[in-house]
């Protein structure tokens, strides 16, 4: 997608007609932040047994405009218009959180993350913590074990697991990351 090695900050949409885009590849996301662009490499990426570094990022819909807004670091980037998405309901049908890596048909896949597969330790996988979603009633709801689908498409070069709740710093976990390789994709 970006055609260098670098950590990338990206956003996808997808409606349930099964159409979407990435990042302003398409119309679709509005950016209106100028400090934190949708698609710019991450400054700050943390390394396994080295320093690390988090980002905050929370997608709230505008129960106005109907618009989902985009923060991260609690600043504005910018919006998802709600005539993107088909269903006229004030809520999500689905969220998700995701890990992503980009190869060439002909080369070994990148690492994902640190390179480590998640086990259990955030100081060695990619991971995303404080998971939570609005109802529809507006409140605040972490996700079940039982809730979630986690995913991945080759667990010999990359996994992702959900914990659940870890600790009241944490708190919900999921872990995601691996070596790549040749995943004979």
């Amino acid at each position: 997608m970006s055609g260098d090695k670098l950590t990338h900050f990206f956003v996808e949409w997808n409606s349930i007609q099964h159409t979407g885009c990435t990042n302003m590849l398409c119309s679709g996301f509005v950016q209106t932040s100028q400090k934190i662009y949708v698609g710019a490499p991450v400054a700050n990426v943390s390394s396994y047994g080295g320093p690390q570094f988090t980002m905050s990022l929370n997608l709230t819909q505008d129960p106005a405009t109907k618009n989902w807004w985009l923060k991260a670091q609690d600043m504005d980037v910018g919006y998802f218009p709600a005539s993107l998405f088909s269903n006229k309901l004030d809520f999500a049908m689905k969220a998700g959180w995701t890990g992503h890596t980009q190869f060439f048909l002909d080369g070994p896949s990148p690492p994902m993350g640190s390179g480590i597969l998640p086990d259990g330790n955030p100081l060695h996988s990619c991971y995303i913590s404080k998971m939570y979603f609005k109802d529809r009633f507006r409140n605040d709801r972490a996700p079940l074990k039982d809730q979630m689908l986690v995913y991945a498409d080759n667990r010999r070069c990359y996994d992702a697991k959900y914990y659940g709740f870890v600790d009241n710093n944490l708190e919900r976990v999921m872990m995601f990351g691996g070596p790549g390789g040749n995943c004979g994709l």
